[in-house]
């Protein structure tokens, strides 16, 4: 899993939660096992596609990010 913060079009920051498998639990004793998704302290890696002259590769990361993020919402409308 992955978390995507961007801003304004031109600053990418993203970084991978860290996915456990743990017992938890529930009514009466009885004891699941669950994914628990850990993504509090996450590393976040900066990308931008701003500057002068902006890094191609992180412009590229910035773009591929954007294209990502405008199909979710377009498949959540």
């Amino acid at each position: 899993m992955q978390k995507l913060y961007m801003f304004n079009g031109t600053e990418l920051l993203t970084g991978y939660y860290l996915v456990l498998r743990r017992p938890m639990r529930l009514y009466a004793e009885e004891e699941i096992e669950v994914h628990h998704v850990l993504g509090l302290g996450a590393t976040l890696h900066h990308h931008s596609a701003a500057g002068a002259p902006p890094d191609p590769e992180s412009t590229a990361i910035v773009n591929r990010a954007m294209r990502w993020y405008e199909r979710m919402w377009a498949i959540a409308e």
